[in-house]
């Protein structure tokens, strides 16, 4: 395995995975736990955690925004795709355009009653579920298009 100068290992030279059942469990755990999950962009904006916490009911506060040039840009109208099916399917999120709205909407959520907390979660696993038959229901239609003709 390849080393740095103090003997860490070099993951930017080699991905190592390092997730282990434990850190999965506390993952899944937190994301339960949690009434919002932060998705601020990194090199997408769009990653698996806004997934994740929504399959188990929490809200996802995403940063909406296009994150390099490659991502796209007004001339391109790339940037106009950046969480696209999620805008297109009204998914239950929160878009924030910049991280210092997430005092008013915490503030928000102190006011949500426990009942109401509740029927959010449930109405975003929902969606999610809905969300992703579509998605499913639009792959196989395009791949058996594509693979098996007009006639599938």
């Amino acid at each position: 395995m390849l080393t740095t100068s103090n003997q860490m290992p070099c993951v930017l030279c080699r991905w190592l995975p390092l997730e282990t059942k434990q850190s999965m469990s506390d993952y899944v755990r937190i994301l339960r736990d949690s009434d919002l999950t932060l998705n601020p962009a990194g090199k997408n904006v769009e990653c698996y955690r806004i997934y994740e916490a929504m399959a188990v009911g929490s809200v996802p506060v995403i940063e909406d925004t296009t994150v390099s040039a490659t991502c796209g840009t007004p001339t391109s109208n790339s940037h106009l795709r950046v969480l696209r099916l999620l805008k297109q399917f009204e998914a239950p999120v929160i878009y924030i355009s910049d991280w210092h709205e997430l005092l008013s909407i915490l503030q928000r959520e102190q006011l949500m009653t426990s009942a109401d907390v509740i029927a959010r979660r449930i109405n975003i696993v929902r969606w999610y579920q809905k969300f992703r038959r579509k998605m499913r229901d639009v792959f196989v239609r395009v791949i058996g298009s594509k693979f098996f003709g007009s006639h599938y």
